[in-house]
């Protein structure tokens, strides 16, 4: 991303201050998210259920399933290519992510020593920085450098969006929080930062198409994060989940047929205000958007973020709902006999009724 910002005239030295402030600002929500995962042990597809209802989550399931492509030119030979790459890869999914920790930890042992060979190489290929970094910046498509500058944060960040979101995926199978929180928060920025080596300085003429993607792909992921975030950081801060309830239709997270219509509301209040800047974005040519507007959502993310934080927060306080139950939590003594003997309980388990995780779970 920070080599996209480049292309379109943002100068290098700026852009990768920008990348790297984009990365420090995603590994908060990384990181938060990361410690809900690994806490209850749910990934998530279940732990959305908290904010956005029993049925309400298959709306923020399906908008992380649908991926643009980043192409900027798409041919039958490219979408042949992935289709061909996808059914190959379809029968590693139902290898567990345990049976694929050895793979893990060989990455992590290798890949710091493919890193710096790589920079070494860039460096030494280029001779150095040179003047690359004392580039004026010259904006393109009307841009200020000051408006560019936050594009490419933006574009930063909307890289690990996605991570943000579905997170719990991965730290569900740590073995307490603390380990899963403190892995994001520093590993994330650090990573990619370091990532902008293998970028090639010149990228193809697909740079503002590219930018325009990761910028228009936040404001659908952000409000979901957000939203999720603010209910278990905000609204929840008390009672947490409760966690079999979680798997219990017409439990506490039934709300009204299944759906929270709060979430659902919060969802798009974050992401339409930002929808004209992305049309601009894509197509310059579409009248009425000022340019107030598109230097507006040149901050997408953030936008996104805070005003589907907001609106979920206000309508929770105009239409409060109980963030508990009277019942007993079967599944909870487990997750916390988990974190106390540092033992892993997967939640598949839960979602059986295996009798040796928990008793009396049906």
């Amino acid at each position: 991303t920070s080599s996209a910002a480049v292309a379109v005239g943002l100068n290098p030295g700026l852009a990768l201050v920008a990348y790297f402030i984009g990365n420090l600002i995603i590994a908060v929500p990384c990181a938060a998210a990361g410690y809900i995962g690994s806490k209850y042990s749910i990934n998530f597809p279940v732990g959305a259920r908290a904010a956005f209802g029993f049925w309400g989550s298959l709306l923020a399931i399906m908008i992380r399933m649908i991926v643009a492509p980043i192409c900027a030119e798409i041919t039958p030979s490219t979408l042949l290519g992935c289709a061909i790459f996808w059914l190959i890869s379809l029968p590693f999914l139902y290898v567990s992510t345990r049976r694929l920790r050895w793979v893990f930890i060989v990455k992590v042992a290798i890949m710091p020593f493919f890193g710096v060979a790589l920079f070494t190489w860039a460096l030494t290929a280029a001779d150095g920085f040179g003047p690359l970094l004392n580039a004026p910046s010259k904006p393109m498509n009307g841009m200020s450098t000051g408006y560019l500058f936050c594009y490419g944060i933006t574009a930063a960040s909307s890289s690990a969006n996605s991570l943000a979101v579905n997170i719990p995926d991965l730290t569900r199978f740590a073995r307490n929080p603390r380990s899963s929180t403190i892995a994001q928060a520093i590993g994330l920025p650090v990573a990619l930062t370091l990532s902008f080596a293998i970028c090639p300085w010149k990228i193809q003429k697909s740079a503002a198409t590219f930018l325009a993607f990761l910028n228009g792909y936040s404001i659908f992921l952000a409000p979901l994060s957000a939203i999720i975030l603010t209910d278990y950081y905000l609204v929840r801060h008390e009672s947490g989940y409760d966690v079999s309830q979680l798997y219990t239709p017409k439990g506490l997270y039934w709300y009204r047929q299944g759906v929270n219509w709060r979430a659902v509301a919060a969802f798009f209040g974050g992401m339409l205000p930002l929808l004209p800047g992305l049309i601009h974005q894509i197509n310059p040519e579409v009248g009425g958007i000022t340019r107030g507007y598109v230097n507006f959502s040149s901050l997408a993310w953030l936008d996104s973020t805070i005003l589907a934080c907001i609106s979920y927060y206000i309508l929770f306080k105009i239409s409060p709902f109980p963030t508990q139950t009277d019942k007993e939590d079967t599944m909870a003594w487990a997750i916390h006999t988990r974190e106390e003997n540092q033992t892993f309980i997967p939640s598949s388990q839960f979602e059986r009724g295996d009798k040796s995780v928990s008793k009396g779970i049906a």
